[in-house]
């Protein structure tokens, strides 16, 4: 019950203006100190020094929950507490890290559930992001012009993911989409020259129009049985998609031209066990049961 309020709360209290913490300044003495009490000190720092409340600018609605609205510190990993002033901090805001350039590494813990619009937008220097298991959306543009950041393993439990949230994420290699994840809106993994690998989770019902576009590194992709509905033009834009592996059956509902043109160099593989494939709208491309290929 206590969710649901904060829920209804939440959409109004974006809007809101954040209330910024004062800061504390960090004392740098110059002094000589044993290595193993150095070491002590940066353990120590992972909940206190590099995130202490006076770090983040927060908004907290009715209910208790924190609002992230802005970020002051300056560390180069941030580990978001799960509380502050003892209420869980469980959003994200919109524009809350925007174009911070000092940030390698973000931990979200699992009191997270929301990630606002353009929250790590332009972060160029952000390599890795832990994801709280719990978040289950991800607002538009969220990560877009992260530009150095490689792997991303999506929330367990993510439900929606919003149009160009890593778009120009141009050094991103690899990407693993959870099953949860029903909503899909377009181009979210746009201009992602690198991306080589993109692993759907079995159980995964649904790939949205427009998922990845222009990405030159990807190869292969493999399609799991679960899936049930592939929208229009999928993969588009990706001229070295030579494979496409389904494991099931032909999904039911396809959109317009999935994997773009169809071109001699691009074959689907399929099981000759499982069905539909006799009148799917896929047959426009080369169609190879996998009984007869080496693919």
């Amino acid at each position: 019950m206590k969710k649901r309020i904060f829920a209804l709360l939440l959409s109004a209290l974006l809007l809101t203006t954040a209330t910024a913490c004062n800061q504390i300044s960090d004392n740098n003495e110059e002094s000589s100190v044993e290595s193993s009490a150095e070491e002590s000190s940066v353990e120590e720092s992972t909940e206190d020094s590099e995130n202490p409340a006076s770090d983040f600018e927060y908004n907290q609605v009715e209910t208790g929950e924190i609002i992230i609205t802005g970020y002051t510190g300056t560390n180069e990993i941030v580990t978001i507490p799960e509380t502050i002033d003892g209420n869980e901090v469980c959003v994200i805001d919109h524009l809350a890290f925007m174009n911070q350039e000092t940030i390698k590494q973000v931990i979200i813990p699992d009191t997270v559930f929301f990630i606002g619009t353009r929250a790590f937008y332009n972060c160029n220097q952000l390599v890795s992001i832990e994801f709280s298991d719990e978040i289950t959306t991800i607002d538009s543009n969220a990560f877009e012009g992260c530009t150095s950041l490689e792997h991303v393993e999506l929330p367990a439990k993510l439900k929606q993911l919003g149009t160009q949230a890593f778009r120009g994420c141009t050094n991103l290699k690899s990407i693993t989409v959870p099953k949860t994840l029903v909503d899909w809106y377009t181009e979210i993994f746009m201009y992602a020259p690198a991306l080589q690998t993109i692993i759907f989770e079995d159980g995964i019902t649904t790939i949205g129009n427009y998922a990845v576009f222009h990405s030159s590194a990807l190869t292969s992709v493999t399609i799991p049985a679960s899936v049930t509905t592939l929208g229009g033009y999928t993969f588009i834009g990706c001229p070295n998609l030579t494979e496409v592996v389904f494991v099931g059956d032909a999904p039911e509902e396809i959109g317009t031209k999935p994997f773009g043109e169809p071109r001699d160099s691009l074959t689907i593989y399929y099981d000759p066990n499982t069905t539909g494939w006799d009148s799917t709208a896929l047959s426009a491309y080369r169609l190879v049961p996998l009984e007869t290929s080496n693919p």
